[in-house]
């Protein structure tokens, strides 16, 4: 009997003030054919006096000590069962909590972030999260990170690339720009969802074109939850900070797409990512693992 194909799907936003787009949001909210499950808003610069209630959903918010540029809101489907996790983590910017499933089993954790901290203090406070995850988790929000950046990684994306590494999660998606940069008109990437490997494969991410005059764009998460997750043998582990990402960005660029051009989307993409992965070989190191672990994606595989 063929296993019935169920998607969650989950939206992250930075909406840089929820307050003076809440009607509109709503009703972008209601026009969408797939209505997200769960809602993760960064910046909702709520005081808690102001009232904010979504039908159909439960709201649960962490209101910030200033109202512009803090605060999170997570929006939970009233048809969900789920849990709020507390932590001892004394940094306190993310919201943690636990989709239970129909069985009860295989629980899904979503993590609601919004990183603010320098990388002296981020590295603790990722490590922390990290000491808190699950074997499914998704991490979601705005890192205000850009990994793109070939020619200068800083010590914050050196440490988020640590962090990916070890607790063995995946970003998910490519690496399309989400947050505009008024003086260049350009979209740069710092709004991520990073997955731990035993769901990762299962997950795909996209923006959505219509900022809602935020100047960051929804991102969209679809993960399929109706199949059994496979494991695999350990296999070793890209280290993305020692990569040559100059060589690695000019030899995507010389891909030859009439190559691995394909009329069904699914062997195209497959192609595609098979030629990259082929570049990562050749461009970034990898560490030796020992022992059973599960199989780690790289961090543009969906």
């Amino acid at each position: 009997m063929p296993t019935h194909q169920r998607s969650l799907h989950i939206l992250h936003w930075n909406a840089r003030s929820i307050k003076n787009k809440e009607q509109e949001f709503k009703q972008f909210i209601h026009d969408m054919q797939n209505k997200p499950d769960i809602i993760c808003i960064q910046e909702s610069w709520l005081k808690p006096t102001k009232k904010f209630t979504f039908h159909g959903y439960s709201v649960h918010r962490l209101d910030g000590s200033q109202t512009r540029g803090e605060g999170l809101i997570t929006i939970i489907s009233n048809t969900l069962q789920y849990e709020q996790i507390t932590d001892n983590i004394t940094y306190k910017q993310h919201q943690h909590y636990r989709i239970h499933r129909g069985n009860n089993t295989n629980p899904i954790d979503i993590i609601n972030i919004h990183n603010k901290l320098l990388s002296a203090h981020l590295r603790k406070y990722l490590h922390d999260i990290g000491n808190s995850l699950q074997q499914q988790t998704l991490i979601v929000g705005d890192f205000n990170i850009d990994l793109t950046n070939t020619q200068h990684h800083s010590q914050s994306s050196n440490t988020l690339y640590d962090f990916m590494n070890n607790f063995n999660l995946a970003k998910i998606g490519d690496s399309q720009g989400t947050r505009l940069n008024e003086q260049t008109g350009n979209y740069t990437p710092i709004d991520y969802c990073l997955a731990s490997s035993k769901i990762a494969t299962k997950c795909t991410w996209h923006p959505l074109q219509n900022a809602m005059s935020s100047d960051h764009l929804p991102c969209m998460v679809h993960v399929k939850i109706g199949t059994q997750i496979q494991h695999t043998e350990s296999v070793p582990k890209f280290q993305f900070h020692k990569a040559d990402w100059q060589t690695f960005t000019t030899e995507c660029q010389n891909i030859n797409t009439h190559n691995i051009a394909h009329s069904d989307i699914d062997i195209f993409n497959q192609n595609l990512t098979d030629a990259i992965i082929a570049i990562a070989n050749t461009c970034i190191p990898k560490s030796r693992i020992s022992g059973d672990r599960k199989q780690p994606v790289s961090w543009w595989t969906t």
